[in-house]
């Protein structure tokens, strides 16, 4: 079974971020990866991406200052490890 990365930036994404996270752990195709980059919020995105990551063991979540949205694509892209890739974002 082929496995999906899903990447995420998000910058101050504290009102959607739980339905763009809940959008992808409901799919029907359950091999996946949620790689999330949390680029320098300052609201409270953080740490909701952090008890996501401690619920869920195939969500991701790194933090970097922020750098922009191409910046944290780019490090999503680069801890993925599946071999299909998508962007939601």
């Amino acid at each position: 079974m082929v496995k999906v990365s899903v990447l995420i930036a998000a910058f101050n994404e504290e009102l959607f971020i739980e339905e763009c996270l809940q959008s992808a752990l409901t799919q029907t195709y359950k091999n996946i990866e949620i790689i999330v980059v949390n680029d320098g919020s300052t609201d409270g995105t953080g740490a909701l991406l952090d008890a996501y990551s401690k619920k869920y063991k195939n969500v991701c979540v790194q933090h970097q200052k922020n750098s922009g949205k191409v910046c944290a694509f780019n490090k999503a892209f680069n801890l993925a490890t599946g071999e299909l890739i998508t962007f939601l974002g």
